[in-house]
């Protein structure tokens, strides 16, 4: 106001009426922009049947609302489960269920709380007529403008002109066969499959602020075919970015279990199973500019090149680049078989042996066929101490147990691949054609992460549970894949390699005390000590040539990307790749 007063724009007196109304101004952000919550939760559950058929039914509806105006939540569920009875021997069980939901959220840098927390109160929402108050807000340097880099905010007129939905369905069916073979033998089938799908949508209208620092000018403030209309990276529409996926996943598994008990003592279960899994997932990514949302959301045409700026600078810009590198499609797949046996074994309630054992293979590592299969088995045993004959004189002990299990496992890295990852790098504008980027070298020798563990316990109660315990002591070993340098001749500067040793070990304490129990009370008290230590030995490996050279597969070639050396074998110089005309080629 000072300096329009400076310059004539308005005399003394209106100055000081607009002092004095900025002087009252005390505008309620939160109020403004934030609510009080009302949720609710509504189910229906229908069940019934007979001895051969029972049904449960179920829905459910559900519905959020945001703190902040715009932010909401709606979800609707069904089940149903039917389980049939043939006789005896023969139980099928059917669960199918299925939701929808949605999501209203923000999008482009729109923040209502972080506005709320940090804009001054002395700015308004509206004018005095209701209309939009605006302020300056820093933004993009303009291509348009010359030395524009401030543009009108308003915080409702973001609100209203950007967002982000979320929709998500899915499905899921599940089928349960059990069989009783022999009064001791029963086969159990299990199928299940599942279906998920999203889209995602994020948009900003011409009129947010987001648009408008990359137009370069508020809107409709230059003339039509202006050269600064020309100059303008988006001189029509907005931005909208969809995203739809979908997965697609399977489990099917059987398994004979066979349960014995030897004159009422000895006690034997065993199973044995094998398990299919698999999980594919596509989807896809489009970032498009131009959006027009209030015009049938249609597209606008965008300039295909910005040489210039509107003072004539070579700048050399185009958003169809942006589009292109911001659209992609996801196609995965992991599949997984498994075999497994289970045998427990247990004596007289005194002593217990469990054993589990386990083969999993997995299609990440194709290229390797010893490395596909993986076992993984564990053995523990428990001394049931305190039913132990010499105890049975000792009322005041409940229990007391000693035990101890070893196991070996191994997991499968879905971020690593044995292959070279390579990315659209976009056009260069050194050599004027489309390039690759490395996203991760290859790791021919890539195979499971494998863990060793065991752990001891001792459990105890006392006077009917007035004073019980837990302690446990526990380690593991796990070798496992970690980041290492590498010569940057690779492509990259680091690596994911195996040769690094992760050690936890520590031990876990907890006594439970109660003071008082009586009927219509009970004070308990609770004591809970651990101590936790991990140690990393990280991968010592001296760099040298034949570490880590990636490769590139084609139809009918393997051209290497590794480094490449002059005669002494001392001095190495950087190359870079690029692709055209279906092939790789490299320039010093």
């Amino acid at each position: 106001m000072i300096q329009r007063l400076h310059n004539k724009e308005i005399d003394y007196d209106t100055f000081v009426n607009e002092y004095r109304k900025m002087e009252a101004m005390n505008t309620d952000w939160f109020g403004l922009l934030f609510r009080n919550t009302v949720n609710h939760n509504h189910n229906v559950s229908v069940s019934g049947g007979t001895k051969t058929v029972v049904n449960r039914t179920s829905f459910s509806l559900q519905e959020q609302l945001g703190e902040a105006k715009g932010n909401s939540l709606s979800n609707f569920s069904a089940a149903s489960n039917t389980t049939f009875h043939f006789g005896d021997r023969v139980t099928v069980n059917f669960l199918l269920s299925g939701s929808m939901n949605e999501t209203q959220g923000f999008a482009y840098e729109v923040d209502p709380f972080n506005y709320a927390l940090n804009t001054a109160r002395t700015i308004p929402m509206y004018h005095d007529d209701g209309t939009f108050f605006y302020h300056e807000k820093y933004g993009s340097l303009s291509t348009a403008v010359a030395g524009k880099n401030t543009y009108l905010y308003n915080i409702q007129n973001e609100l209203d002109n950007t967002g982000q939905s979320n929709k998500t369905q899915t499905l899921k069916g599940t089928v349960d066969l059990a069989v009783r073979l022999t009064p001791r033998l029963k086969f159990e089938s299990m199928f299940n499959y599942s279906f998920t799908s999203s889209k995602q949508k994020m948009y900003a209208t011409e009129f947010s602020h987001y648009i408008t620092q990359i137009r370069g000018y508020e809107f409709g403030e230059v003339a039509a075919n202006s050269p600064a209309e020309k100059a303008s990276l988006l001189p029509f529409g907005g931005l909208v970015q969809l995203e739809d996926a979908m997965s697609n996943d399977y489990t099917f598994r059987n398994s004979l279990i066979y349960n014995e008990t030897f004159n009422l003592k000895h006690r034997l279960s065993l199973q044995l199973g094998v398990e299919v899994r698999s999980a594919r997932m596509e989807g896809q990514t489009n970032k498009r500019y131009g959006y027009l949302r209030y015009r049938g959301e249609s597209y606008a045409p965008l300039p295909e090149n910005v040489t210039t700026d509107i003072s004539g600078f070579n700048i050399n810009r185009s958003l169809h680049e942006e589009m292109r590198t911001g659209s992609r499609i996801v196609n995965r797949k992991n599949n997984y078989l498994s075999e497994y046996f289970t045998a427990v074994c247990n004596y007289d309630s005194r002593y217990v042996v469990n054993l589990n054992a386990r083969m999993d293979a997995s299609n990440r590592f194709g290229q390797d066929k010893n490395k596909r299969f993986e076992p993984s088995w564990s053995a523990g045993g428990k001394w049931r101490l305190g039913n132990e004959r010499w105890f049975d004189q000792a009322r005041w002990l409940d229990l007391i147990d000693l035990s101890y299990a070893y196991g070996y496992t191994g997991n499968s890295v879905e971020s690593v691949s044995p292959y070279l990852i390579a990315r659209d790098g976009g056009l260069s504008d050194e050599y004027k054609q489309y390039i690759l980027t490395i996203q991760s070298l290859p790791y021919p020798d890539l195979g499971w992460e494998k863990t060793k563990s065991w752990n001891a316990a001792l459990d105890f109660s006392l006077l009917g549970g007035w004073l019980s315990a837990t302690a446990s002591m526990f380690r593991k070993e796990s070798d496992v894949l970690s980041g290492k340098d590498v010569p940057v001749e690779n492509g990259m500067a680091s690596a994911v390699v195996f040769g690094t040793k992760m050690i936890n070990k520590g031990y876990e304490f907890t006594v439970n005390l109660i003071p008082v129990r009586t009927q219509d009370f009970t004070w308990q008290l609770q004591l809970n000590s651990g101590l936790s230590r991990n140690r990393i030995q990280y991968n010592d490996k001296v760099n040298t040539y034949l570490i880590l050279t990636p490769s590139i597969f084609s139809v009918g070639t393997v051209r290497s990307l590794g480094p490449r050396m002059f005669a002494g074998g001392v001095n190495s110089f950087y190359a870079n790749y690029y692709y055209r005309a279906g092939n790789f080629h490299s320039t010093g």
